[in-house]
Order: C-alpha cells, then structure tokens, then sequence
C-alpha cells in the first residue's frame, strides 16, 4: 500500500516543504495569476512566456482538487488534465496529480474545483512517492481557464479559443511555431 502524505501527520508534509523553503526564499516575488477571459494583447502573452522569456520546462491543463496550509506554504493537489510539455517528471501523464506549491504570503489565491494552465520550472523536490512537486513563483504562468459555459457566450468565444489553440500548438510542437 503506497503512503500518502496528503492523508497521514503533519509531520512528513512539513518535512517535505522544508526542502522547498531555501528554493522559495531565492525565487523572488509572488507568483501572479491571469484570466483567459482578460487578456488582450495581440501576440499571445502564452507563447512569449513559455519560449522566450523566462522560458518554462513544463506546461500543464490542471484542476486542483484540494489545498493544505503547512507553515509558510499553501500546498495545490492537481489532477493533471493534459501534459502539454514536460522535461524531468518523464511520468507524468493525464490523470495523475501533482504538488504545486506557494508561499502563504502571496496574496495570490487559487480556487479548488477550477481548471487552470500552469507552465513553469521543473520541480526540485519530491513527494513521499518520489513524484516532482511545483513551485509556483514569479516565473510561473498561472490562468484561470473559462469555464465551459462562459466560453460559449460569442463575446468570449475568441479569447477561449486562442487559450485552446495555444495549448493544442505547445503540446504537438513546443516552441516550433
């Protein structure tokens, strides 16, 4: 029977936050969160982000599931609902859930039951079954994705379809656009 830190004592959880603590320190500001219903630009801000600058390691379409507070930190459990790119968690496929974590000092909230784009840097930590964890930190792209229903109002149909367009692309090709 695998152990699972999500339902056993504080302690081992904290322990594995720990090691994240010295990485988050060094990561500088506060992640912050974008809607696909707000963004305007003409070049999609996505691709800038994942290719060119910071340039992310791993693009994920997540639903989190449910969140602990430990300490200094607010821990997302993730269901992975696609894997758009990926380089260390070599694993890591739809269905299967992951850490992501962030500092309780950034006033960034996310909301359980939500479908979110994540893409950042490859984990440094693991969990007790030696799966990657996720710091989400100032070089992390965070969108709250439309729901379905707001997606379908004609006023939203375009910006839903660029997000989807865009994850199609970095999926099949990465950054050979």
């Amino acid at each position: 029977m695998a152990y699972d830190a999500w339902r056993s004592g504080s302690s081992l959880k904290e322990r594995e936050l720990s090691e994240t603590a010295s990485l988050v320190a060094e990561s500088g500001p506060c992640p912050k969160k974008t809607r696909t219903l707000s963004i305007e630009e003409a070049v999609d801000p996505r691709h800038i982000h994942a290719c060119y600058s910071p340039i992310v390691k791993y693009g994920y379409k997540v639903k989190l599931v449910k969140s602990t507070e430990l300490n200094a930190f607010v821990a997302y459990k993730a269901q992975i609902l696609e894997v758009l790119q990926h380089s260390k968690d070599e694993t890591i496929k739809r269905g299967d859930f992951r850490n992501f974590i962030k500092r309780k000092a950034c006033r960034m909230e996310l909301k359980l039951e939500q479908e979110y784009l994540l893409m950042g840097q490859d984990g440094y930590t693991s969990d007790t079954d030696g799966k990657l964890q996720y710091l989400l930190e100032s070089n992390s792209w965070i969108e709250e994705l439309a729901s379905e229903r707001n997606c379908k109002a004609s006023i939203h149909r375009s910006k839903c379809r660029q997000v989807q367009k865009f994850m199609e692309d970095y999926q099949n090709n990465g950054c050979m656009v």
